[in-house]
């Protein structure tokens, strides 16, 4: 598994991906490809699904970051930090989600804690 910097995503406003990265593509183990047009959802761990999905509604109003689980194409998982963005047009329509993906250290104690500005309001 290659080092990766930053992976970096573009979602639509299904959460589906518009674009993705080399850099997600190898953190995936997959081709861009099999990547583009499918759920980000898909890449992220069952258990994980429900945080991941607070940070996209999040998203349509403002950024979040947090930690969770994706899953490679082998099925093993990739611990790793998220920070997402809302994108918008000039005349103010959101019309995709920005996402940045690092890596991060798989601490049990710390999964999950780390909701940042998703936390209900």
């Amino acid at each position: 598994m290659p080092f990766f910097d930053k992976a970096v995503v573009m979602l639509d406003l299904n959460a589906r991906i518009a674009y993705a990265s080399t850099y997600f593509c190898d953190l995936v183990c997959a081709e861009y490809d099999d990547v583009a047009g499918t759920s980000f959802l898909d890449f992220v761990f069952q258990e994980d699904r429900d945080l991941a999905g607070k940070l996209l509604q999040k998203n349509n109003s403002a950024s979040g970051s947090c930690r969770f689980r994706l899953r490679r194409k082998d099925g093993t998982p990739i611990f790793v930090n998220v920070r997402g963005a809302a994108l918008y047009t000039a005349g103010g329509e959101l019309y995709a989600i920005s996402i940045a993906i690092t890596g991060s250290q798989p601490n049990e104690s710390h999964f999950h804690t780390e909701t940042n500005s998703i936390k209900s309001s």
